[in-house]
């Protein structure tokens, strides 16, 4: 397999990971705060991929939920 397509396995992995984040594990209540665990994977980004490799998942992320894919918890976009 070649390097770019294993990078882009593994973006597409990252996406699915988040998606099941956002909408399938519950959040956690710290004083009536939900954290979900979009931000365990947002922060996980930059040791993971490069920086460019970083910023394109997140402007990838972006697009799919303004057009529509509901990538935000609860099933919003």
């Amino acid at each position: 397999m070649n390097t770019k397509t294993n990078i882009l396995v593994i973006q597409a992995l990252f996406l699915t990971l988040f998606f099941l984040a956002s909408n399938v594990l519950p959040p956690i209540y710290i004083l009536t705060i939900p954290i979900t665990f979009q931000t365990v994977i947002i922060y996980l980004l930059p040791y993971i991929f490069s920086l460019k490799q970083s910023i394109f998942w997140y402007f990838t992320l972006l697009i799919m939920t303004l057009i529509g894919i509901p990538m935000m918890a609860g099933f919003k976009s």
